[in-house]
């Protein structure tokens, strides 16, 4: 199992309780029918003397005999120190969880800034010696720690841990509970059901497409530094790795409108949280980022966006050509085009009257250039003036239904009849 892990590129590690068994003083039978007369006792395998000789319970996790040699009922406190264990290899580091959930949950996201070692006086192990978590099966259960139920919050702080660069990261993958000591779902007996995941028994955190996304863009971002730090002060946050990977996280409880510095080349993004890039298209939100590295977008309440350079997406150029009635230039206004524009990926509302102005070319002519993911399809119409008291009318002051555009490299030639509250309308 190991090998086959290792050739899909998963890691494993060993969580190894030495010297215990059960803890069934009287004996039993085990999952395959052996029995053991006793919980020192597993003939032929084990006896007494392949236990330590300490009988009793741990009641002292800062005392190191005890923590090595002594019975563990139950998986709570802090063995000993973490600095005890660094030369052995990677540590769990629980108070990267804890901190966490006090940052989410008591806290602000905008003290994140500096999440490690010196985040605070209880201090972390060095990110080389760390693997990083939300939570376990046993902080989640224990309290303290964010887990599966908690919902957004969770995705929220799986997303950051997968984005931050501190330690390797760990996602819980396991299943629904209603009491501390249950078990996995059941197919009878001690038979354990197979996962189906979805079902309400098995979460299977690891297959969330949010996570899925950024452990994509961690992979993306390297081991590229933080860079264009942004905060509300409160509870949204942005932050890039470098020149290859930007995240925003909102917590906050309504959206979050910002022109973000991403550090990523100029270009259309597809959003890894929302969605994904499918042979250049975008399943989710698509971002555009101008040349400057900055990108105008809406992080939703209580969500992210995310995009990092393998999320690339190919993006098309239309032009946009409307001919309008004679008595448009002399109004004095600009020509608008309106609709749904939330679909372009920056961060635009949909149907705002000003939405985005157009250039005249001439008194009866007005252009204007659309970026957006190839094949993203947009309603519009026209307006003057950008309030809707003047939005375009047919020959005979009609109402004239939304118009429709594919945006595919190529060039839309419209034509106004006429505008409402101007000239013969």
């Amino acid at each position: 199992m190991i090998q086959a892990c290792h050739a899909a590129g998963i890691k494993v590690y060993a969580d190894v309780v030495l010297h215990h068994m059960t803890g069934q003083g009287g004996g039993g039978t085990g999952d395959n029918g052996s029995t053991f007369p006793d919980k020192y006792d597993y003939p032929p395998l084990y006896g007494p003397d392949d236990f330590s000789p300490c009988e009793t319970s741990i009641t002292n996790w800062e005392d190191e005999y005890q923590v090595w040699s002594c019975q563990l009922d139950g998986l709570a406190g802090q063995p000993v120190t973490p600095e005890l264990y660094e030369g052995t290899g990677s540590l769990l580091e629980y108070r990267y969880g804890w901190d966490l959930y006090d940052a989410f949950t008591s806290g602000t996201l905008a003290s994140l800034s500096d999440f490690g070692p010196g985040y605070n006086a209880a201090g972390m192990v060095p990110s080389a010696d760390a693997v990083s978590f939300v939570d376990d099966q046993d902080t989640e259960r224990d309290g303290g720690a964010l887990y599966y139920a908690d919902g957004a919050q969770y995705v929220l702080a799986n997303v950051f841990m997968l984005a931050w660069p501190y330690g390797t990261p760990m996602v819980l993958s396991d299943y629904a509970y209603s009491s501390y000591d249950q078990g996995p779902p059941s197919a009878g007996g001690n038979a354990i059901a197979p996962v189906t995941c979805g079902s309400g028994t098995w979460e299977c955190e690891d297959r969330w497409p949010q996570i899925v996304g950024m452990v994509a863009w961690r992979n993306a971002a390297g081991s590229a530094p933080v860079a264009n730090w942004w905060t509300d002060g409160g509870a949204a946050i942005a932050f890039s790795r470098g020149s290859d990977a930007w995240v925003a996280i909102n917590d906050e409880p309504s959206p979050v409108t910002e022109t973000f510095t991403t550090g990523l080349p100029g270009g259309a993004y597809c959003d890894v949280v929302s969605g994904a890039a499918v042979d250049g298209a975008c399943t989710g939100t698509a971002v555009a980022v101008n040349a400057a590295g900055q990108a105008v977008i809406t992080v939703p309440a209580h969500d992210a966006v995310a995009i990092d350079v393998s999320s690339a997406a190919t993006a098309a150029v239309e032009t946009v050509n409307v001919s309008v009635p004679a008595d448009t230039t002399a109004s004095g206004d600009t020509v608008y085009l309106s609709g749904t524009l939330s679909a372009l990926g920056e961060g635009a509302p949909d149907w705002n009257p000003a939405g985005i102005a157009m250039t005249p070319l001439s008194a009866t002519q007005w252009t204007a250039t659309i970026t957006a993911t190839a094949d993203t399809t947009l309603s519009y119409k026209y307006d003057l003036g950008g309030t809707w008291s003047d939005v375009e009318e047919t020959a005979d002051c009609g109402y004239v239904a939304n118009r429709t555009m594919t945006v595919g490299g190529g060039t839309e030639e419209d034509t106004v009849a006429n505008w409402a509250g101007l000239g013969s309308c």
